[in-house]
């Protein structure tokens, strides 16, 4: 049986050693999970996939309650485990260590910054000044290069780097990203159908959501943008040059991502030397109106580009689709040329 102070603590770091041990305390079965916590499990991605924190306050003494926001973290780990998209996972992490941090700040004095500290085995020293310290080494473990914990921007000495309050809890913060991320994917296997038909609608849901700001980001198609293995391709195919079929699938799927109208690419497609009008409008078609729920099929990853032997450069991203919105990124936060 969990006790009371355990779960309160356990709610605020599920991932904490407190945190697993109150978890297996608890011993509910995947089948038996109650409707708050899958409920609570949902909201966490949610909040997540918006760039948001998560928490849920004023629970002290509120066992039930307490008890569903525990495990609603593993819930939502094995949620984010069958959508299987690393942004989110990113995004996930991201969220647990910014409330995280958003909550060791709240809290006065610095007990609860050292109890965490010694939760995620991290070897500190806290002289008689406030300030605490930590190795070099176990520093740019945890840092993971947050510009408020360059190391050049730290006090240095005798390999000890030392850092206030605040700064310490954002080392804390960034020590839980790096957890958090490194747990994703859970084991999946024996895992009840309805949470994997759970996660399924999740995953069509974030994915939908993505569509619609992508599509809101971009507006008119930008062939500049393209990343060299689609802007080959295209160039390749308004010069008539004739693309095999993997080629003008991977295009097609590329191109209704980025939002070209049906007919924008049947004149692209006129310039092929086999075009056939009837053959390729049928074609076109069958792709951005195919796959799962008539929603058309997924653009190719870079991997499945270079399974297809179409990858010509190495942009350091997953998907084309990712290198084309980066430019857009880009060229919004360059600074304005003056005339």
């Amino acid at each position: 049986m969990a006790l009371l102070a355990g779960l309160e603590f356990a709610q605020k770091f599920p991932f904490s050693d407190t945190g697993k041990r109150t978890i297996k305390e608890l011993n509910v079965s995947l089948d038996g999970a109650g409707e708050d916590a899958k409920k609570s499990a949902v909201a966490r991605i949610r909040a997540a996939s918006a760039r948001k924190q998560y928490f849920v306050e004023h629970l002290e003494g509120h066992k039930e309650m307490l008890e569903a926001e525990v495990l609603s973290f593993p819930i939502a780990k094995i949620y984010l485990s069958f959508i299987s998209q690393q942004k989110l996972f990113t995004l996930f992490a991201k969220s647990n260590a910014e409330s995280v941090f958003a909550l060791l700040e709240k809290e006065k004095g610095d007990a609860l910054k050292i109890r965490f500290a010694q939760e995620l085995n991290i070897k500190f020293g806290m002289p008689d000044d406030g300030v605490f310290s930590v190795s070099v080494t176990d520093f740019l473990n945890a840092s993971n290069g947050v510009p408020a914990l360059k190391l050049v921007n730290q006090r240095v000495e005798k390999g000890l780097v030392f850092l206030d309050s605040q700064r310490f809890a954002r080392l804390l913060s960034e020590q839980v990203f790096s957890s958090v991320l490194q747990s994703l994917p859970v084991k999946l296997d024996g895992i009840p159908g309805k949470l994997k038909s759970e996660a399924f609608a999740l995953g069509a849901e974030f994915r939908e959501k993505q569509n619609i700001e992508f599509k809101q980001m971009i507006g008119k198609v930008r062939p500049d943008f393209f990343p060299p293995c689609m802007e080959k391709m295209y160039s390749d195919l308004l010069a008539g040059k004739n693309l095999p079929h993997l080629a003008r699938f991977d295009l097609t799927t590329f191109l209704n991502a980025v939002g070209m109208p049906e007919e924008e690419m049947v004149k692209a497609f006129s310039k092929a030397p086999n075009f056939d009008e009837g053959i390729t409008r049928y074609q076109i078609k069958k792709i951005i109106k195919g796959g799962r729920q008539g929603k058309g099929y997924s653009p190719a990853s870079c991997d499945k580009v270079r399974s297809h032997a179409l990858c010509i450069a190495q942009c350091n991203v997953r998907h084309p689709t990712q290198y084309y919105r980066n430019k857009f990124r880009e060229e919004k936060t360059m600074p304005k040329q003056g005339v």
